[in-house]
């Protein structure tokens, strides 16, 4: 980006930051988050106006700050407590993407917001036929990261995503695989899809994508699947290739769970 541009921008909007709007403060954070501008002073504004005025916030607004803040590595505490309160108030006017990026945003600080997340469940679970794919799968990274595993969104997602393993990305393939095996969900068809698609996209894999596939492989608690050997062999062969020898130890007994997304 324009670092110079960015800085005056940044400069300008701090001093307004007073007689922004509601969209406004979200989307000043949203574009600077986009292109990994951290402007401490300006992000301290944002909540500041944000904490001020949550609740003139409507569904996009509260997503995309909560996105914006997580992207750069924020978890200002009174900027994500009130979010949460205002988005649990306003659930039921989240669209699937409103609600899979402020699941993402929660669980990238590290928020477990008890009310949000079961909000979240009920709103996702009733209009996960909506989802595109990688929106399916962030919340599913989403949940596990923040340790829920609520059965019926799971178990609908499981349908979904099988039925739809043919449009998950590289990066959203490995972290549906890790979701679902970090919190114990043994669905042996959607774990076959997940393997034949990955085998089919393997080259793709970034490191991170190779070595969360292969923990849920390994710690996935179900019987063996069809083309569960042949994905961990394929992993290893790239692993081989790559000279990525991290992938070593994960792929024998005693590797540790892998969760950044």
């Amino acid at each position: 980006c324009n670092h110079v541009l960015f800085s005056e921008l940044a400069a300008e909007a701090t001093a307004r930051m007073h007689h922004f709007t509601p969209q406004n403060v979200a989307n000043t954070v949203w574009a600077f988050a986009k292109v990994g501008r951290k402007d401490g002073n300006l992000f301290e504004s944002a909540a500041k106006a944000a904490a001020a005025c949550i609740g003139q916030f409507n569904a996009w607004d509260l997503a995309n700050i909560a996105f914006a803040f997580a992207k750069v590595g924020r978890s200002d505490e009174e900027l994500f407590d009130s979010v949460g309160k205002a988005a649990t108030a306003d659930i039921r006017n989240f669209n699937s993407h409103n609600l899979a990026n402020i699941a993402w945003a929660f669980a990238k600080v590290g928020r477990s917001d008890v009310g949000l997340f079961g909000a979240l469940a009920k709103a996702a679970t009733a209009g996960l036929w909506k989802f595109n794919s990688q929106n399916m799968a962030n919340t599913a990274w989403a949940f596990a990261k923040v340790g829920r595993s609520d059965q019926e969104l799971f178990g609908t997602l499981a349908k979904l995503a099988t039925s739809h393993i043919g449009m998950f990305s590289p990066h959203g393939l490995a972290n549906t695989a890790w979701a679902f095996a970090k919190v114990g969900r043994n669905d042996r068809q959607l774990f076959n899809a997940l393997a034949k698609a990955s085998m089919a996209h393997i080259g793709n894999f970034n490191q991170m994508g190779l070595e969360n596939t292969a923990w849920a492989l390994i710690h996935v608690h179900t019987d063996s699947f069809p083309h569960r050997e042949d994905l961990l062999h394929e992993i290893a062969r790239e692993a081989r290739e790559r000279g990525l020898l991290s992938l070593s130890p994960m792929l024998g007994p005693g590797s540790t769970s892998v969760v950044e997304s």
